[in-house]
């Protein structure tokens, strides 16, 4: 996962701060070994790093969060859903940037896809 992120710090995709909180997250997720398929945190991580650097340009993406937190629920379970905001409250921790309620949302699915084991 580290050379991905390099890649895109690199690249100047995402910045010094951002590739560190994508790090941090990962190393969180591996060595609590939340996700059993690497494939399904090398996705999340890298989702989480352009999410990360899109809200620090100013980019935020839309949706109607009652209908995808929903969607979300019914898709993945409460119990995985529980687990994705549990998660989440302790990586955002060390984000660089305050995620508004909408990409919090998509963190949670894509968080729900990569705690269930689903693509």
């Amino acid at each position: 996962m580290k050379e991905k992120l390099d890649i895109l710090k690199e690249g100047n995709v995402i910045d010094d701060t951002t590739y560190d909180f994508a790090l941090k997250s990962y190393e969180i997720m591996k060595e609590r070994q939340i996700v059993s398929r690497d494939d399904l945190l090398d996705m999340f991580i890298t989702h989480l790093a352009m999410a990360t650097q899109r809200i620090k340009n100013g980019e935020i993406a839309s949706c109607d969060i009652e209908s995808m937190t929903a969607l979300i629920k019914d898709s993945a379970g409460l119990d995985v859903f529980n687990k994705a905001i549990a998660l989440w409250r302790e990586l955002s921790i060390y984000s660089p940037v305050e995620y508004p309620l909408e990409e919090q949302t998509f963190i949670y699915l894509h968080l729900c896809n990569t705690i269930a084991g689903l693509n």
